[in-house]
């Protein structure tokens, strides 16, 4: 690889450092202002993707004497924060995700969630123990952790948990606004879950394409090209591991970006009562902004 690529490589990974450090404040910023579990366990998760971040960049952008030779250790010591960060920031994700489906299905799609991320660590823990590591001609680390396409296969889990996360938050939020609407509650409830749904939806998205293209390098750049490819593949985890876990993050919120919080809109979503049913559907989704849930019809009225 030439020094000008390498350059070129290890200024965005750098780049992408700075946000992670951006990430990981704000973390921490709203887990001082609420101090619930959740925000707990996103700091940690921010902070070990900051971490690996910074091992990916270190790899890339600098010598293997830096670290005395020792190529896989310290490749090894990064893929540990990895693994941290994916579990605490897809677990968050699934918990957060499946909060609005029904409750009789919850519980399985959560331990299903679960189970697939599990199953998604093992194999990318089986590439990183079976990685190969060696000392490039030009004096850099080399590391490839796609031991039998292990690595492949637990991004490819990961990108199927995701999809299936955005359908089961999708979809109720989604027929909450259709219900504001069928009673005549105007748009300000709807604003505010179209918000929440296309801030989720969004950072979801970028996750599931931060995982896809970087499985399209080698088609795109043809192989090794020089020892680029490798430096791509860095880059291409650290695009990844960025956008996953801002998925797993509440989004920032207009009322409280001022007060240097981040909140999510406060939702109480109910569904009417069937019939045929002894319970009703109710969850809430907490966070600094005022409850929106459509008033109840008044009895005296017909």
């Amino acid at each position: 690889m030439s020094v000008q690529a390498r350059n070129q490589i290890f200024f965005i990974c750098g780049f992408f450092t700075a946000l992670s450090a951006e990430n990981t404040v704000i973390s921490l910023q709203r887990c001082l202002a609420k101090n619930s579990w959740t925000d707990r366990l996103q700091v940690l998760a921010s902070a070990c993707q900051l971490a690996n971040t910074c091992f990916i960049a270190s790899l890339i952008g600098l010598p293997a004497t830096f670290f005395n030779n020792a190529c896989f250790e310290w490749s090894a010591g990064g893929c540990t924060f990895y693994l941290v960060y994916q579990l605490v920031s897809t677990g968050i994700l699934i918990f957060r995700a499946t909060i609005l489906v029904r409750i009789r299905w919850r519980r399985s799609l959560q331990i299903l969630g679960c189970t697939a991320l599990a199953g998604s660590l093992l194999t990318i823990m089986a590439g990183i123990v079976n990685q190969t590591a060696y000392i490039s001609p030009d004096g850099y680390c080399f590391t490839n952790l796609n031991w039998r396409r292990t690595n492949d296969i637990g991004k490819s889990i990961l990108v199927v948990i995701y999809l299936v996360l955005l359908v089961c938050f999708l979809v109720p939020v989604v027929n909450q606004i259709q219900m504001i609407r069928s009673i005549g509650e105007g748009e300000v409830g709807t604003q505010r879950l179209t918000l929440v749904a296309t801030s989720f939806a969004t950072r979801v998205c970028l996750a599931i394409v931060g995982f896809i293209v970087p499985q399209l390098f080698p088609v795109i750049f043809g192989g090794n090209n020089g020892g680029i490819f490798s430096g791509l593949e860095g880059v291409g985890f650290v695009v990844q591991n960025y956008f996953g876990v801002v998925a797993s993050a509440i989004p920032m919120d207009e009322s409280t970006k001022e007060r240097g919080t981040s909140s999510c809109a406060r939702v109480i979503v109910e569904e009417p009562r069937e019939v045929s049913s002894r319970a009703s559907y109710a969850v809430r989704v907490y966070s600094s902004s005022p409850i929106i849930s459509p008033r109840p019809r008044d009895s005296t009225k017909s």
